[in-house]
Order: C-alpha cells, then sequence, then structure tokens
C-alpha cells in the first residue's frame, strides 16, 4: 500500500511538472514539494485552464469549454485508462472530472468552481496522457484559442 501512494504520488509530480511547462498559464492546485517531503503525497491535483474573453461571462463560458474538450479528449484517446470521474485510492489509470455539487460541499451557482480535478494512479501509461495533453493544448488551447 505505501509503495502505491509513493507511485500514485511521482506520477502525480511528474504529470503536474510537465502541465506546468507546457501549459504555463493555467493554474494547477497540487501539495508543494516542501510538504510532499514532510510525508504529504496525494494523488488529486485541480487543473484552473486559461480563459480568454472580454468579460468574466466570457472567460468562463470559454473555460468550461475548455475544461470539457480536454477530458472528453482524454477519456476518447486513452479509453482504457483514462475515466470521467474523480476516485481517490484507484489502482489503475486516470480519474478527470469538473466537481459536482456535493463534492464542493455548495449548493449556490455562485460558490461553485469550474475547474478540473484529476486523480492519478500508480499504474497508467504517464507519457501516453503527457502527448494526448499536449496535444489538447496544441490543438484547442494554443490555437484555437490564441493563448
Amino acid at each position: 500500500m505505501n509503495q502505491r501512494i509513493a507511485d500514485a504520488y511521482r506520477n502525480t509530480r511528474d504529470f503536474v511538472s510537465f502541465i506546468q511547462r507546457n501549459l504555463p498559464g493555467a493554474k494547477i492546485d497540487f501539495v508543494s514539494e516542501e510538504l510532499a517531503d514532510q510525508g504529504f503525497t496525494p494523488s488529486v491535483f485541480a487543473l484552473d485552464l486559461p480563459a480568454q474573453g472580454n468579460t468574466d461571462e466570457e472567460r468562463e463560458a470559454h473555460k468550461r469549454a475548455l475544461n470539457l474538450k480536454l477530458i472528453h479528449r482524454m477519456i476518447a484517446q486513452i479509453p482504457q485508462e483514462s475515466k470521467f470521474c474523480v476516485s481517490y485510492g484507484q489502482l489503475k489509470g486516470c480519474y478527470w472530472t469538473i466537481p459536482a455539487t456535493s463534492t464542493q460541499g455548495t449548493t449556490k451557482e455562485g460558490d461553485k468552481d469550474y475547474i478540473v480535478r484529476v486523480a492519478v494512479s500508480p499504474d497508467l501509461d504517464l507519457e501516453l496522457h503527457k502527448q494526448v495533453f499536449a496535444g489538447f493544448v496544441e490543438e484547442d488551447v494554443v490555437v484555437k484559442s490564441g493563448v
């Protein structure tokens, strides 16, 4: 069990670092390396994609559309490993979701966030996940959005 937790954290840290290098405009909520050194090594992170638009409403609509494109791309291109859900402690694959109200503990629309949550397991083809994510950045974020 301890090895599984360590492997899942290592995969998650690697994927987070890859995203930071390839999409520096994204905001990622993940444990600091200092905290990880103290033993807190989760395998879940939140990804807030960069959005464009002239108003808050346009930026929010753009971000929500990008979120869904990313999740659907990952699931469509890696169906044997990527799933639409976040399950803590899964043994294989990568889980993607936009939080539901119950997982955020809020019922008011204005209090909800629409960011992608990703749960990474110790057993997945991390290089394939990176490749598909890089394609998303190149085709959907950079080219179509002009980011």
